[in-house]
């Protein structure tokens, strides 16, 4: 009997030529697919179409010449470049203090808040018809539970709940200040350096006698500050007392922004007050400042960028820290901003002081 041979065939001749077309299709699918979500960002969408504008296609921004009109407008090139001057305040119209209540006020200082004595507040005010608040100090951790993604990612998270609280005051009808520290913000600074005053040494940010601020002109901390307000808005506060709106006197100081010069102290405050009385009105809440008492008592205020002329026109109250000493020194120097009318004016005090509209106690 014949025995059968086994024959080899070779396996798998052409198997690389099939492999090297599928490699080449998923690259050009994938490469299609770059393409496509790349060029993207060379769309430019006209009233009608859409094109694509590649960069070596790109001409210089344009701005419309104003002699000529219709299809035969003529363009000529323009460079575009964030130019600071001197702001001149002296014409804003002053809008503040309109039918402001007065206010006979317990003053609380961050580091005295607790839930137990808010809840007692809330039971009894005694003489007292309106209560203050500190609830960002210039440490910058916030005393309340904030729902704001910034103060949770930063973990400046306060724990006090204050929506029931409030709401108990408010059927009581006690006006409810909330004193919030504006730039002076050390952890802020510090935990998230994009948005703090930075040393024109390079090295960093800005800080002074342990104090770091946040930057006027940076938009997240624009946003930030207008999100605590209407945060404290939905809560039932009434008003809004922000402390801390001063800058260092030092001309070591970087913004956020690229300019073309760099803004002194004064305009930079003002810049932000505007911005603060703007959103207060939006969210209809009054809004007032408090003043450092160092720099009003040695009349060096505007050495801080606190515009007192300014102030007195934009901010419904002017607050300041004091004692019967001091009072007199620091009525002086209001009062020759503002003349006689004391009506806006919020000492702060350990008693009370006799003569004055409105007052806190500590």
């Amino acid at each position: 009997m014949a025995r059968s041979r086994a024959f080899y065939r070779a396996q798998g001749k052409h198997t690389w030529i099939v492999t090297l077309v599928v490699a080449l299709l998923v690259a050009l699918i994938l490469l299609a697919l770059w393409l496509f979500y790349d060029l993207q960002r060379y769309i430019v969408y006209d009233k009608d179409t859409l094109r694509l504008v590649l960069p070596k296609d790109r001409t210089e921004p344009t701005e419309l010449d104003a002699s000529d009109e219709g299809p035969g407008a003529t363009f000529t090139p323009v460079n575009v470049e964030i130019v600071v001057d001197p702001t001149d305040y002296s014409a804003v119209e002053a809008v503040a203090g309109e039918d402001l209540r007065a206010i006979h006020a317990r003053f609380l200082a961050s580091d005295s808040l607790t839930q137990t004595r808010l809840d007692g507040l809330s039971a009894g005010m005694g003489d007292f018809d309106s209560l203050v608040l500190e609830l960002k100090p210039s440490l910058g951790l916030l005393r309340y539970e904030s729902s704001l993604p910034l103060a949770v990612s930063y973990r400046v998270n306060g724990s006090l709940t204050l929506r029931e609280t409030a709401e108990k005051l408010k059927e009581r009808d006690v006006w409810l200040v909330a004193r919030l520290s504006a730039l002076v913000d050390t952890t802020m600074a510090t935990r998230y350096a994009p948005v703090a005053l930075k040393n024109s040494n390079g090295s960093g940010v800005f800080m002074q006698d342990g104090l770091a601020w946040l930057d006027p002109y940076n938009e997240i901390v624009r946003d930030y500050l207008s999100d605590l307000m209407a945060e404290l808005r939905d809560m039932g506060f009434d008003e809004i007392l922000f402390d801390g709106l001063w800058l260092p006197n030092s001309p070591l100081l970087v913004y956020s922004e690229e300019m073309t010069a760099t803004p002194d102290s004064l305009s930079a405050v003002s810049s932000l007050a505007m911005f603060l009385r703007q959103e207060a009105d939006k969210l209809g809440l009054r809004v007032s400042v408090q003043l450092q008492s160092d720099a009003l008592l040695s009349m060096e205020s505007a050495k801080l960028g606190q515009d007192l002329t300014l102030f007195f026109k934009i901010f419904d109250r002017i607050a300041f820290e004091t004692n019967e000493d001091r009072l007199s020194a620091a009525l002086t120097a209001l009062r020759s901003v503002a003349g006689e009318d004391d009506g806006r004016l919020l000492p702060i005090s350990s008693s009370t002081i006799p003569g004055l509209t409105s007052w806190a106690i500590r």
